[in-house]
């Protein structure tokens, strides 16, 4: 027959010789507990195979941090997102804090699902590229008081903080480097021009051809 949680806690507790409350915030990474205090417990956690129900912790953790965070990327086959994903997770991982990622495939409505997903599972904040589609739904997060952040793109009407490189710089120096090497008639693929990233990639591209002139 499968042990209940409190009675799982409990072998935690007895094992560690502590306090079911000490287990429980040992799990939910509460810093004022003791180092010592919390190897124990971890050790008794690992010894006894105990796994915390994540569903149940979320749950009672009414105004504390779920340690839950929502990832949303356009296109997981890109290099430049697996490595966001890379670091994303690591650093997540490094304070015990699951990543939930959605993948969803320049799709708004597939975007838009994975928000409301999200938005259901209670994550503390949001990270993602974000498409003029689903502007309004992630403004409502902001508004909600739901930590949203930016990666590779934002949108002008958007208040939220962006992470991303310098997209003009770096078309500035993709083409100068083009025209270094003897080429007059370049050429430029522009993406979505809802997006700002296109725009600023435009504006390094023609300061760029300038030399050439």
């Amino acid at each position: 027959m499968p042990k209940t949680i409190s009675s799982g806690l409990k072998e935690v507790a007895r094992h560690a010789a502590v306090s079911i409350a000490t287990v429980s915030r040992v799990i939910n990474a509460d810093p004022k507990v003791k180092a010592e205090t919390a190897l124990a417990v971890q050790k008794a956690i690992k010894e006894l195979g105990y796994r915390p129900n994540r569903v149940a912790q979320r749950l009672r953790a009414t105004t504390a941090r779920r340690r839950l965070v929502g990832l949303l990327i356009p296109d997981i086959r890109n290099p430049y997102y697996v490595d966001i994903i890379r670091g994303v997770e690591e650093y997540a991982y490094s304070q015990n804090t699951t990543v939930i990622i959605g993948n969803f495939s320049q799709d708004p409505s597939k975007e838009e699902l994975y928000i409301d997903i999200l938005r259901s599972e209670s994550v503390d904040g949001l990270i993602v590229a974000t498409t003029p589609a689903t502007e309004q739904k992630v403004e409502q997060l902001i508004e909600d008081g739901i930590p949203v952040v930016c990666i590779d793109r934002g949108l002008k009407s958007l208040k939220a903080d962006v992470v991303k490189t310098d997209n003009e710089l770096g078309a500035i120096m993709a083409t100068t480097h083009l025209i270094n090497l003897g080429h007059q008639r370049i050429a430029h693929i522009a993406g979505d021009l809802e997006i700002p990233t296109t725009h600023e990639r435009m504006a390094g591209y023609k300061k760029a051809l300038k030399k050439i002139k």
